[in-house]
């Protein structure tokens, strides 16, 4: 009615535990096809209803590693233990 086109993003924060526990994460390169192939799949399905795509977000909102908490939300679920580099990590996801 009013034009408006809506711009989806394909949140990489809500990601299956699963991935998280089996792969680690983004600390896991794997991680990325398994991201491709879910934009795919969602690209496919609603190719005809949504015309603008963002895969990521707020990318700089990881900017406080060294909150255990930011880090499992903020960065797609990454799980650290107190033997991480919590920077390193922030970066690589």
């Amino acid at each position: 009615k009013y034009s408006i086109e809506p711009v989806i993003t394909l949140s990489h924060f809500e990601m299956p535990y699963h991935l998280v526990k089996a792969y680690g994460g983004w600390r896991n390169r794997k991680l990325i096809d398994f991201f491709v192939r879910f934009a795919k799949t969602v690209f496919k399905r609603y190719k005809d209803k949504v015309s603008y795509w963002m895969t990521f977000n707020e990318i700089d909102n990881q900017t406080d590693y060294t909150n255990r908490f930011l880090m499992a939300t903020n960065s797609g679920l990454i799980l650290k233990n107190d033997q991480s580099d919590a920077e390193s990590l922030m970066y690589q996801a």
